[in-house]
């Protein structure tokens, strides 16, 4: 089973478990078994080192048909826009106490199940943005010239 990690305070805690999975990203975000080695996991899995994550303070996810998510997300750090799918991002966030940050390859916007409940979607809710009304230009009428010509 997977090591939990959690505070007294049941904050979220930082875990840098070597973890089995079919790759390092598979073996973050779905919290595979911790390992010290190959032999550790089962068949089909190998023991990765794997980047900061939550393993162990938030529920274990078990994804359906995964996809890798975007690369840049909005959070208050690189570990929570990646976990919890912050909106994705060019530059800017909505929320101004987040920052738009590239993240690490994740499973945002892949559906999964977790030990504590229904079947959820990794994604962040749609970002409502307000466009400027167009720009209108009036053009100055196009010059007449008049010309005379006299005969003699």
């Amino acid at each position: 089973p997977a090591t939990t990690t959690t505070s007294g305070s049941g904050e979220l805690v930082i875990n840098k478990q070597a973890r089995c999975g079919s790759s390092e990203l598979d073996a973050r975000e779905s919290c595979g078994n911790t390992c010290a080695h190959n032999g550790d996991c089962p068949s089909g899995k190998w023991c990765w080192g794997v980047h900061p994550n939550y393993c162990g303070s938030i529920p274990q996810r078990t994804y359906t048909n995964p996809v890798q998510g975007s690369w840049t997300r909005c959070g208050k750090t690189e570990i929570d826009a990646r976990t919890f799918c912050g909106e994705p991002c060019t530059w800017q966030c909505s929320d101004p106490e987040e920052s738009c940050v590239t993240i690490h390859s994740n499973y945002c916007g892949s559906e999964f199940t977790s030990d504590d409940g229904p079947t959820t979607t990794t994604e962040a809710p749609p970002v409502t943005t307000t466009e400027a009304p167009p720009v209108t230009t009036t053009e100055a009428p196009p010059a007449t010239t008049t010309t005379s010509s006299s005969r003699e």
